[in-house]
């Protein structure tokens, strides 16, 4: 943390925000991370604590990452079964989101709009905040592929 002091002694924290609790509604948070263990336990904290309190939540990952996180929820004492059938808790294949909006190698931004827009207005319906967690960005840096995650990125970014 780098603290500095302004004119008339007032310290002002210019620390990066550390994690997802310390977000604003409309944030959006990169995180990175070595082992699945901290990731899980990371994204279990803000996708359950988002279920608890009413919010709906949407998961874009690969399978195991997707059973993972639905194993702690549970484990919690979440029901994500009748969250995913209630539409609260939507849980999608990274690929194949992916693949829905890529053209020549890079994400076409109308496509994403209008892709990811209609899950976003799925999961908003009835005024419910939305929480999302996405793994596409990672596949694409994965296949070496930097150019479309960075236009990726920008294109989430653009959405808040």
């Amino acid at each position: 943390m780098v603290q500095s002091d302004l004119a008339g002694g007032e310290l002002v924290d210019f620390a990066p925000r550390s994690g997802w609790i310390d977000m604003n509604e409309s944030d959006h948070f990169v995180q990175f991370y070595e082992t699945d263990d901290f990731l899980l336990n990371s994204l279990g904290d803000f996708i359950g604590t988002g279920l608890s309190a009413g919010d709906s939540s949407i998961v874009v990952a690969r399978r195991a990452r997707r059973e993972g996180l639905a194993e702690r929820l549970r484990t919690c004492g979440l029901d994500v079964d009748a969250a995913s059938a209630s539409g609260q808790y939507l849980s999608l294949d990274a690929a194949e989101t992916l693949s829905q909006f890529m053209v020549d190698g890079q994400p076409e931004p109308l496509r994403f709009a209008e892709v990811i827009g209609d899950v976003i207005t799925r999961a908003a319906q009835g005024g419910q905040r939305v929480r999302i967690f996405g793994e596409m960005v990672a596949l694409l840096g994965e296949e070496g592929n930097h150019a479309a995650a960075i236009r990726l990125e920008e294109l989430w970014n653009e959405l808040s």
